[in-house]
């Protein structure tokens, strides 16, 4: 969860600065050699609760700051998703680090 705090610091100040490809490269390398090299991989071998947790905030951080260049495609993930009381995800909250 350190790396996706820094990853959501990174882009979020990419964005406000207008650097879009510069916050585009940042969210594709936290989700491919983080998120899917890591955790995933990791999630394989420990099937906790816990785990399953993590995976599922983590997704929907992702989903949060893939919106705003995918939006379509990132909505309708997370309509799919199984969550109570969601709002659309173009309404939900930026997401912000955890100290």
């Amino acid at each position: 969860l350190i790396k996706l705090n820094t990853a959501i610091i990174s882009l979020s100040a990419d964005i406000d600065a207008y650097k879009f490809g510069q916050a585009i490269h940042t969210l594709y390398d936290f989700v491919w050699h983080d998120f899917a090299d890591v955790y995933i991989e990791h999630a394989k071998t420990i099937e906790t609760e816990e785990t399953k947790q993590v995976l599922s905030y983590t997704l929907i951080q992702i989903l949060k700051l893939v919106h705003p260049f995918m939006p379509f495609i990132t909505e309708e993930i997370y309509a799919d998703l199984p969550l109570p009381d969601k709002k659309l995800l173009m309404i939900e909250a930026w997401p912000v680090s955890q100290p």
